[in-house]
């Protein structure tokens, strides 16, 4: 009896354990009025990352229009220099072998300068190459040292100024767009006279940013080679400076000299001439006056 009294309470207990509670009553608010987030969704895969990212929006704030973000795929713009000094065995051959390397590799020589100082052959060149064959012709230029004195090879990145220059330079064309378009529905003299000056100003900012582009994809498109290479000779032969050679060079100039006196009095005879004749003439008047002077008078 004891057992089955036991029973019918664990059973009671577990049926109202299971019963189901009741619904809300007015003014409470129900579970579904509440809305929970969603977690955010994880790519599982690198494509899936890659089509995520592909698809995602980016707002130009140029056009105004929503367009699809893509991977920046613009080439870096270097500058890249080199500055060589070279030590050569043979200063002619080397000249001919080092023209030859400069029109394999089709560059250009936009400078030369040479010196012939005492002891020394030198010769100074500025190259200009395109960039992809500028370190074939470093190696060659090498070959013909016979002792590396000097190499320095410098990159400068213009990326960035290229980039904000060119955004300028495009920027400064729709300016020039609107201001034609503004040109062409003007009215009247003044409204052309401003819009002219204002299109005048647009315009030799874009020539000013033109030239500058210009020049970066100049110094971008061909490195710039320095190369100086020289050959060291046998020194002059300095001048014989003993006591007896400088009293050989005194007595010939001191003979030069006397001849040069010589010739110049020769070349002046009629004034020595004259003034004998005067000197002559006034002692002759001078013994006359003093015969004149101690004549006894009668």
């Amino acid at each position: 009896m004891k057992l089955l009294i036991i029973f019918a309470a664990i059973l009671s207990l577990f049926c109202r354990c299971q019963a189901k509670p009741e619904p809300p009553s007015e003014g409470q608010y129900k579970t579904t009025d509440i809305i929970f987030p969603s977690p955010p969704h994880r790519p599982k895969n690198q494509e899936e990352q890659s089509e995520m990212v592909a698809s995602s929006p980016r707002y130009d704030a140029e056009t105004y229009k929503v367009e699809l973000a893509e991977p920046s795929l613009f080439p870096a713009k270097v500058i890249r220099h080199a500055y060589l000094r070279l030590q050569v065995k043979d200063y002619a051959a080397s000249t001919k072998a080092l023209n030859n390397y400069i029109a394999h590799w089709k560059a250009f020589i936009s400078n030369a300068e040479e010196d012939r100082a005492s002891g020394t052959l030198e010769n100074s060149l500025t190259i200009r190459v395109t960039d992809d064959n500028f370190e074939p012709l470093v190696q060659d230029l090498l070959k013909e040292s016979d002792y590396l004195e000097q190499k320095t090879i410098t990159s400068k990145d213009v990326t960035e100024e290229w980039l904000d220059n060119d955004t300028r330079l495009n920027s400064r064309k729709k300016v020039e767009e609107r201001y034609l378009a503004l040109l062409a529905r003007a009215k009247n003299v003044k409204e052309i006279l401003a819009i002219e000056s204002e299109l005048r100003t647009i315009q030799e900012e874009i020539d000013a940013a033109a030239a500058k582009q210009q020049y970066l994809q100049n110094q971008v498109a061909f490195s710039t080679i320095t190369l100086d290479y020289f050959q060291t000779t046998s020194p002059t032969i300095s001048p014989d400076n003993s006591l007896t050679k400088r009293i050989l060079q005194a007595l010939i100039a001191g003979w030069d000299g006397t001849v040069a006196a010589l010739i110049l009095l020769i070349q002046l005879w009629p004034i020595a001439l004259l003034i004998t004749l005067l000197v002559t003439l006034y002692l002759k008047f001078k013994k006359s006056r003093f015969s004149v002077i101690n004549t006894p008078h009668l």
